[in-house]
């Protein structure tokens, strides 16, 4: 019983690191697609300036469409 314990956690501890790399690797994706958004948004969202109204509506449902999907 104490070998298959000791078995399982040196297994668990391979996987824990495996799981680890792959967090480290999504929050990466996750930050650079959050930073991507709002330079997009700064860019080219609702409020730049001499659109008008409508326009503005428009991009700013575009970009809470992609935020919902976000």
């Amino acid at each position: 019983m104490i070998d298959l314990s000791e078995k399982i956690g040196r297994n668990l501890a391979v996987e824990q690191t495996q799981y680890l790399r792959t967090l480290k690797k999504d929050i990466k994706i996750l930050v650079k697609d959050i930073s991507d958004f709002r330079g997009d948004y700064e860019k080219n969202g609702p409020m730049v300036e001499g659109i008008i109204p409508k326009e503005a509506i428009e991009r700013l449902k575009r970009f809470d469409e992609q935020y919902e999907v976000r």
